[in-house]
């Protein structure tokens, strides 16, 4: 599937994502992209418990190289080292390598909306910031994800049960060049 560019900003619910995406766009100053070589995660120190950096190696491979720590406490598990695309159920997995490859292919920033539900059947909708960083050589080398609730925070004993098939199909998926 191939989706739409809408040549804006995405508008965001949260306002720590549309603070940090103010901050990729600072980095970039009146470049597409930033550079990798430019971010410095001790810029960010509160956003980065809800963050994911991913390492595109290959078409259909974003290796997970950090994953935040309250990220790892909801899903109940920590995936650093593994690839986020496997990570889906079957059902799911080729739609987001098609969304993925698109984001990195043609250097876009990528914004969704994912629901997911406990064990216990507590609902609860996330908004998922991807942000690509450039190389030297000029490729997406990292794409910096965001992933924060917008709908009332999970208590704090609640989590994910350790799947990611607890997440459903992503609504409102976008991708954005600006």
């Amino acid at each position: 599937m191939v989706y739409p560019i809408e040549n804006a900003a995405p508008a965001l619910l949260s306002p720590d994502n549309q603070k940090l995406l103010d901050h990729w766009i600072a980095l970039r100053g009146s470049e597409p992209l930033p550079r990798r070589s430019h971010f410095d995660p001790m810029a960010i120190p509160a956003f980065l418990p809800y963050t994911v950096m991913l390492e595109p190696t290959a078409p259909g491979v974003a290796l997970i190289r950090t994953f935040g720590s309250e990220l790892v406490r909801r899903l109940g598990l920590d995936p650093t080292g593994e690839n986020l695309l496997t990570l889906y159920p079957a059902d799911e997995s080729a739609d987001i390598a098609s969304y993925w490859e698109q984001l990195v292919s043609e250097k876009l920033v990528g914004a969704s909306q994912t629901q997911w539900s406990t064990t216990s059947g507590y609902q609860v909708t996330s908004e998922n910031l991807w942000l690509p960083f450039l190389g030297d050589d000029g490729t997406i080398t990292r794409v910096l994800g965001s992933i924060r609730e917008i709908t009332e925070e999970m208590a704090p004993t609640e989590d994910l049960g350790g799947s990611v098939s607890n997440a459903h199909r992503a609504s409102q998926r976008g991708c954005y060049r600006f």
